[in-house]
């Protein structure tokens, strides 16, 4: 189902942004994108996803930013690889699922920006297969502390959250991989 333009956003602007205006260029863009896939290089779609979901982050009425999620899922399905904007969203449902969370160290959905962090690609030992893997890491526990801490890692290849420590016994200034749990929530309530 498409959603159409709110009504209350026409005219308005986002630290610098006419959604207006940014509606009607991505509209633009992406009917050419479908015309033609060389339109669009994947760094500029990667720069509208992010542009994207910063409005989304800004906007308060869920109905405008149904709106705008819809154009963010739209830019993901023109991706023809994985990018680090595909966890922001993840994140986001899966934290709009829920009224609660059942996290023991005290992360909360009031708090829980404090714990996030922008997408990295980092190593981490795995001992169930003694080999060294890089992962997405998107929470940090304790993000002052260099070594004490979970951590919240996503999986490109087996598409799945986990849990990590900042710090190894078998590698030292490595983290390490306690477990998969499948969703961020579900990661998060095993923390």
């Amino acid at each position: 189902m498409q959603v159409p333009f709110p009504t209350g956003l026409a005219g308005r602007i986002i630290d610098g942004i006419d959604l207006t205006l940014f509606d009607t260029v991505l509209a633009g863009d992406i009917s050419q994108f479908f015309d033609n896939p060389n339109h669009l290089s994947q760094d500029q779609i990667i720069k509208y996803i992010r542009k994207t979901q910063y409005i989304i982050e800004r906007l308060k009425d869920e109905k405008n930013r149904e709106y705008f999620e819809q154009w963010e899922f739209i830019l993901m399905n023109c991706l023809t690889g994985f990018d680090k904007s595909v966890l922001k969203r993840y994140i986001r449902q899966d934290l709009q699922s829920v009224e609660t969370l059942n996290n023991l160290h005290g992360i909360d959905l009031e708090n829980i920006q404090q714990h996030l962090i922008d997408p990295t690609l980092k190593e981490y030992y795995n001992d169930f297969q003694n080999k060294v893997e890089k992962h997405w890491v998107v929470l940090d526990e304790e993000p002052q502390d260099p070594k004490d801490g979970y951590q919240i890692i996503y999986s490109e290849e087996h598409n799945e959250f986990g849990l990590a420590v900042k710090t190894s016994n078998t590698k030292p200034n490595m983290g390490t991989i306690v477990g998969w749990y499948g969703s961020f929530i579900s990661t998060l309530d095993g923390m």
